[in-house]
């Protein structure tokens, strides 16, 4: 069975996707943007269903922003494994300059394959109050 391992950087505007199976790396040219936008999502979310329906695994490396929790959520609903990535582990992004946007895709997917990833445990999503405890 072929396992699509899915780099994403995502932004409050737009997310950028980079793939990579056992046998096949994406070109820098490769490398697809999709708006954060109903209309986004539904195109990415189109493109792993089609994954999916030749019986592949699709797992995906995202990193952790305010708007990751929504992104996990929506690709998850098409069977996608999820792994928050923790940045912050990173040296080379977390010391870097300038911008990293394909060397961090190509970094997340690339650890995620070889299951060396930092991941980011998320909380329930109903907080707790004084009350209850």
């Amino acid at each position: 069975m072929i396992t699509f391992f899915v780099g994403v950087d995502l932004h409050k505007t737009q997310f950028t996707v980079h793939l990579r199976t056992e046998d096949k790396i994406e070109t820098l040219d490769e490398i697809k943007q999709y708006p954060t936008t109903e209309a986004g999502y539904e195109l990415f979310l189109e493109r792993l269903k089609t994954f999916k329906e030749i019986g592949a695994n699709v797992k995906i490396g995202v990193e952790s922003t305010g708007n990751t929790r929504f992104f996990k959520n929506q690709v998850e609903k098409v069977g996608a494994e999820v792994t928050v990535i923790n940045t912050l582990k990173f040296k080379v992004i977390n010391e870097s300059t300038k911008k990293l946007t394909s060397m961090m895709l190509q970094q997340f997917q690339s650890f995620y394959q070889k299951i060396c990833y930092q991941k980011v445990i998320f909380v329930e999503k109903k907080q707790k109050t004084f009350e209850d405890y």
